[in-house]
């Protein structure tokens, strides 16, 4: 959600407000799923099923998905957005999602 936001204010200190909540809604197409997934996989902690968790993570993952079309289809339909600054905050939060685990490993802070 704060790489949510930094990237809407980026944007709006380069462009106007409209320019920076297409960027907001891009973005949040992407975490708002992830966080659904995030939930929905991580409900089972300590268990030992492990046939459980597995279906868990594949549906969460068909979930994740099919979210984060229909928001993005409910934002391009119903919203007044700058679409290239939209496609542009998806994308970036997409990109920052693949790198982010990379960039917070601690082991290697040394």
């Amino acid at each position: 959600m704060a790489a949510s936001s930094v990237i809407a204010a980026m944007v709006f200190w380069a462009f106007d407000a409209l320019a920076a909540k297409s960027a907001f809604y891009g973005a949040l197409c992407v975490v708002l799923p992830h966080c659904v997934f995030t939930w929905y996989v991580f409900r089972f902690r300590g268990t030992d099923q492990l046939q459980l968790i597995l279906k868990s993570v594949y549906r969460g993952e068909t979930l994740k998905f099919l979210l984060m079309a229909l928001l993005v289809t409910a934002v391009l339909k119903h919203a007044v957005i700058v679409d290239w600054l939209f496609f542009a905050g998806l994308v970036s939060a997409l990109i920052l999602q693949m790198f982010l685990p990379i960039l917070i490993n601690y082991d290697n802070w040394d």
